[in-house]
């Protein structure tokens, strides 16, 4: 198969509201270029979401209202990009992207993983699925809230083996690979 690039980039945005942020994300995307951007933790209903996309110049996007005072996501790409999103809740936002070679689709997962331990085995288990009756190449990006090692954990509350596990059974399941991350190790 052969290669292709699409510049992403995916930040946990804390809150779309503050003019530091905002002005943070668009230095970063005036650096990097990105055909695509995904934005956890915005705080935003849709209309601030569409201002955000009018001023980073994104042909369009689509966006997670949060819950209350916590949550949002919010998916941009550009005129360049053939991007459909197929499925979205509070956790994730699944888009199949067919720009990149003609007839070979693939599927993005922006995610924003569930925090609280009882919802993880099922919000993996959904991915899982999904990626195994799809035949396609498939990425996952963002914060899974998960991890595989123990060691990957720095501070906090300590971690229950099981919930520990649904990420380390997805990988296997599914033969994911890390493909790491650039930033900080522990945020």
């Amino acid at each position: 198969m052969p290669k292709f690039t699409m510049r992403t980039l995916a930040w946990n945005y804390w809150g779309a509201s503050r003019a530091s942020t905002a002005r943070a994300i668009r230095e970063m995307i005036c650096e990097s270029n990105p055909e695509v951007v995904f934005l956890s933790k915005t705080k935003s209903k849709t209309p601030r979401i569409g201002k955000i996309n009018s001023k980073l110049k994104f042909v369009d996007f689509h966006c997670v209202e949060p819950s209350g005072r916590s949550g949002g996501l919010a998916l941009f790409w550009r005129l360049s990009v053939d991007l459909e999103v197929v499925y979205s809740d509070i956790n994730l936002i699944a888009a199949l992207i067919n720009s990149d070679l003609p007839n070979s689709p693939w599927l993005l997962f922006a995610v924003y993983g569930p925090c609280k331990r009882n919802n993880k085995m099922n919000f993996w288990r959904m991915i899982e699925n999904t990626v195994l009756s799809f035949s396609r190449p498939w990425v996952i990006i963002e914060d899974l809230n998960s991890i595989k090692k123990i060691d990957e954990k720095k501070g906090g509350r300590s971690i229950f083996g099981s919930s520990n596990n649904c990420l380390k059974d997805f990988m296997s399941n599914t033969s994911a690979i890390d493909l790491g991350f650039t930033g900080p190790s522990f945020t």
